[in-house]
């Protein structure tokens, strides 16, 4: 399955193979805990442009990095919602399962990455916009 990965801790933004399918649900569980270096995830729905994803998010970032907000998205209303590493999906089919990202998909959220400065120094970030 393939995801579009927002590290903004180590700025690495990216398609990646997120999950092989002969991989259990704690296997596939582990591997996105490792990819957004957390603990605890939370899957939200967010626009970009004018197209709905599933953003895997760490549930927990702002009370584990606090001397860091290293916000991730930004809606169209320039609010910062999200913050920390976060993947990027289709959303859940009916079965409750994220859809692969196509290659045009990822090639749009590319288009949607913006380079911002902020006064922990200039990163990238997913808009809305």
């Amino acid at each position: 399955m393939k995801a579009y990965l927002i590290d903004i801790l180590n700025h690495v933004y990216k398609p990646i193979d997120l999950i092989e399918h002969n991989k259990t649900d704690t296997e596939q569980l582990h591997q996105i805990y490792s990819l957004l270096n957390c603990k605890v995830i939370d899957i939200v729905q967010r626009f970009i442009g004018d197209e709905v994803f599933s953003f895997i998010v760490d549930d927990n970032y702002l009370m584990t990095h606090r001397q860091h907000y290293d916000f991730s998205y930004i809606d169209k209303n320039c609010s910062c919602s999200l913050f920390g590493n976060l993947l990027i999906t289709r959303p859940a089919n009916i079965d409750g399962d994220l859809v692969s990202l196509s290659d045009d998909d990822c090639i749009f959220i590319s288009n949607h990455l913006r380079t911002i400065t902020t006064r922990f120094g200039k990163r990238q970030i997913v808009t809305e916009f």
